[in-house]
């Protein structure tokens, strides 16, 4: 028996819905009969509307033929949506041949008689250079028209031109300002964007909360710059807690959409094993996917694998081949790294001159990297003329930063007394913050300073572990010290050990009388 209900109310529903239906499609037939009788009487709303139906497979099959003439009929007789439409098929090439100077002719009209769509889509055209001659000034005009009218898009694009200074005075405050009306529209790249000045404080008070707020929107849309920047945000632990497992899951919805700096931010992310497992291959196979599509940072960092041997054969020319395109770029850290395979004459002949050129390319866009490496080649004298002053200034801004090299190479000159006055405490310092990052040369001079160091800073034990850890890191000359130095503090051990053994029956002796 319940079966049988459950049997009959369906086939009631199903009656309901065959009689809804064809109430509907009788509905859509009659709306189609006197939308076609008014348009053939001259009816521009009608026409309008009848190539609505055509265009969207609304109440009509779909069909860009006959959307196209009820269009330019309405169109002609000046109806302002349907000259728009029709731009938009003029410059697609739907039911018409494509012709992006007549879909600039058509947006043009509806765009001069105040559509904020045609404005939007005419100001596209004169930015792309399509139909029209490219010129940024018409494009931010006719952008400025439409997104006064409260066109998102718009106001977004618009906000871009003030940003970039393209057709318009550049004005940060006036692209924040865009990006803002908007980001609150749900505009997913004006969000973005917004979120990266808000990060940036360029416009707007720098806020890390807010620059969050604004990633998370744009992320959540499916937007995939915005998911990358998400990602960087819980990477760096900026505005909630450091968590690279969230961080790698946002690099991964960005990667999965192709995203190039997705593909690079999670690639480096298995490179480090942060957030994931350590893994080379996969590091390798998303930093060539990303380094393909251009993308520089990626090209530098697929370099480093070339350079190190990590995933693929240790393979130094390969390793420039990378940094050249994307120091070709600007990316100050493959120029940094161009100048160190010069420097030391690995995938090409050693050229001290050279490698200045490329430490100083970087070192110009304040790159801490690059400034330790011009800063060294200025103590040196390798390359350029020896100026211990210059080398001074180069690596404090160096340490500025907290590069680990320009740290340990600081150090080398407070050691030195070159261009300071000597002082080991100071030296001390820098070498165990460049330790602490894992600077294998400041780990050995560190444990040199253990070593060899005056009062309460020399301690042989410690002087061990840093050499034992610089020689893990792969320093030879540290495997070399360290087996020494345990072998001497061995030996004094045992001796010390003879010597108290020898006493201790003396001292019972004594004592004994």
């Amino acid at each position: 028996m319940k079966a049988q209900l459950i049997k009959q109310n369906l086939t009631i529903k199903a009656l309901v819905l065959s009689l809804t239906l064809g109430m509907s499609l009788s509905a859509q037939a009659s709306s189609m009969i006197t939308a076609e009788a008014l348009a053939n009487q001259g009816s521009a709303s009608a026409q309008y509307n009848l190539a609505t139906m055509y265009n969207d497979g609304d109440g009509a099959e779909q069909d860009n033929v006959k959307a196209f003439t009820w269009y330019k009929k309405a169109a002609e007789q000046g109806h302002i949506a349907a000259q728009n439409h029709l731009g938009s098929l003029y410059q697609y090439g739907l039911g018409v041949e494509q012709d992006s100077k007549k879909a600039v002719k058509w947006y043009r009209k509806a765009a001069e008689q105040g559509s904020a769509l045609a404005q939007e889509n005419l100001a596209s055209m004169y930015e792309m250079g399509d139909g029209v001659e490219q010129d940024d000034r018409q494009a931010a005009q006719w952008y400025q028209k439409s997104a006064q009218q409260g066109q998102p898009f718009a106001q977004y694009s618009i906000g871009v031109k003030y940003e970039e200074g393209l057709g318009v005075a550049q004005d940060y405050t006036q692209a924040a300002e865009w990006y803002q009306k908007a980001a609150f529209q749900g505009e997913m790249w004006a969000q973005n964007n917004l979120g990266t000045m808000y990060y940036d404080g360029t416009g707007v008070p720098q806020d890390f909360d807010e620059a969050y707020s604004w990633f998370r929107q744009s992320a959540e849309q499916g937007h995939p710059p915005a998911q990358y920047n998400l990602g960087l945000m819980y990477g760096f632990g900026q505005s909630v807690e450091q968590d690279y497992s969230t961080a790698v899951e946002w690099y991964k919805k960005a990667a999965d959409q192709d995203s190039a700096q997705g593909q690079n931010a999670l690639g480096w992310s298995y490179y480090k094993g942060e957030g994931v497992a350590q893994d080379y291959d996969k590091a390798y196979q998303l930093l060539q996917k990303a380094a393909i599509q251009g993308e520089a940072v990626a090209q530098n960092n697929l370099g480093v694998l070339y350079e190190e041997g990590l995933s693929v054969p240790q393979d130094y020319v390969q390793a420039m081949r990378w940094y050249q395109k994307s120091a070709e770029q600007g990316d100050a850290l493959a120029q940094t790294n161009i100048g160190a395979l010069y420097e030391a004459g690995r995938g090409v002949p050693q050229d001290y001159t050279e490698a200045v050129k490329w430490y100083q390319k970087s070192a110009d866009q304040d790159n801490g990297w690059g400034q330790a490496g011009l800063g060294w080649a200025y103590y040196a004298g390798q390359g350029i003329t020896q100026d211990y002053t210059k080398a001074l200034e180069l690596l404090h801004k160096s340490v500025e930063q907290e590069v680990a090299i320009g740290q340990n190479n600081l150090g080398v000159l407070y050691v030195e007394g070159k261009a300071v006055p000597k002082d080991q405490a100071k030296a001390f310092e820098l070498f165990s913050k460049a330790a602490a990052q894992e600077e294998m040369l400041g780990q050995r001079n560190l444990a040199m300073i253990y070593m060899m160091g005056e009062g309460n800073i020399q301690d042989e034990q410690q002087a061990i572990k840093w050499f034992g850890i610089a020689c893990d890191n792969g320093d030879s000359m540290s495997c070399d010290w360290h087996e020494a130095v345990k072998m001497i503090s061995d030996n004094t051990a045992a001796a010390l050990n003879e010597a108290t053994a020898a006493a201790e029956p003396a001292a019972q002796k004594v004592s004994d009388k």
